[in-house]
């Protein structure tokens, strides 16, 4: 019987977060999932034997790089360090309403006071009750909710692995200013960890790296839009897209 040979390509999908004109990310995925899920799958691969291939796309690489080298602006960030008692108010909007941005029945529903605070702010959050629901929560609810959000982005192996993050993870609820600080410090320090445990696995030849177009875009797209009509009936630009010109580009600003 003749033998199979299965490859396995794992693509990380991030697109471009970042709003060129006001120089902001807008989103945080990029950071949060190197801090997780790129760093536990990296670990992962280390201890096995199987040989996998992972794609980056060159604008992902692009923004792992401009975290790790700390020139990202990024509001999750911002308003992480920032101390409950400096927030504005609509700072503390901001951070009730995407501090919660994890899986409600596997992380928050989990966690007793994580879940706590989500039914103290409610399923449905919106700006007529916001200024409402922001005065009910104290300054050591943000400061738990800062820290409970960027805890739950962490690698499971790096929770289990770590003492300090473990301690953390063990104590649940009522952290200090001291111990935030502490955590996002440790997220730094896995992103750049997870970089070069990719670095080295390639190198030992335990994976393989493929990259694509720029900004990972669907070429036949940019030819022209109309293309998608021949799969789904969603609703395409009206007058349709077209540039085609731009896969040459896409292509050598990917490699």
């Amino acid at each position: 019987m003749s033998k199979l040979y299965i490859s396995f390509l794992w693509h990380f999908h991030q697109p471009f977060y970042k709003d060129f004109s006001k120089g902001v990310y807008l989103l945080p995925w990029v950071r949060l999932h190197l801090i997780k899920n790129y760093h536990m799958m990296a670990k992962l691969v280390d201890r096995e034997s199987v040989k996998v291939t992972f794609n980056f796309t060159p604008c992902l690489v692009e923004q792992m790089f401009d975290y790790i080298d700390k020139k990202a602006d990024d509001p999750f960030i911002n308003l992480s360090l920032k101390s409950p008692t400096s927030l504005n108010e609509e700072e503390k909007i901001f951070i009730l309403k995407n501090f919660f941005n994890v899986n409600l029945d596997k992380v928050i529903k989990k966690n007793p006071r994580y879940s706590e605070l989500f039914f103290k702010r409610g399923y449905s959050f919106d700006r007529e009750k916001s200024y409402k629901v922001i005065k009910s929560f104290s300054d050591q609810d943000f400061l738990d909710l800062q820290v409970l959000f960027n805890l739950s982005w962490v690698s499971e192996i790096a929770l289990r692995e770590d003492e300090e993050l473990r301690r953390l993870k063990d104590k649940g609820e009522r952290f200090t200013e001291r111990e935030k600080l502490t955590l996002l410090k440790k997220q730094e320090s896995l992103m750049k960890e997870s970089m070069l445990m990719f670095k080295e696995l390639y190198r030992n030849e335990k994976i393989e790296i493929s990259t694509s177009p720029y900004s990972h875009p669907i070429m036949p797209l940019i030819i022209n839009t109309d293309i998608a009509k021949r799969c789904q009936n969603t609703p395409l630009p009206s007058p349709p897209f077209s540039r085609p010109e731009d896969l040459n580009l896409q292509l050598k600003e990917g490699k």
